[in-house]
């Protein structure tokens, strides 16, 4: 079902005024997953198509300190 949900979003991500909202629930997912790089990967494209999405920004810098880098 996760799986399902995975690509579902991706392909919503084709389309840029989902790009942001897309890209930010496949970091979610990815969280869940503890795939911090590729968590951080769409974190970053979602926040290049709208920079003020803080609950973006905000899964970014938990991604970030998982990853170690908390600087």
């Amino acid at each position: 079902l996760l799986a399902d949900a995975y690509a579902a979003l991706y392909k919503a991500t084709w389309n840029q005024a989902w790009q942001s909202v897309g890209y930010h629930a496949l970091a979610e997912i990815d969280c869940l997953r503890h795939d911090w790089t590729t968590a951080l990967d769409h974190l970053d494209r979602s926040l290049r198509v709208n920079t003020d999405n803080l609950r973006a920004r905000n899964l970014r810098a938990l991604v970030l300190h998982k990853l170690g880098r908390a600087d």
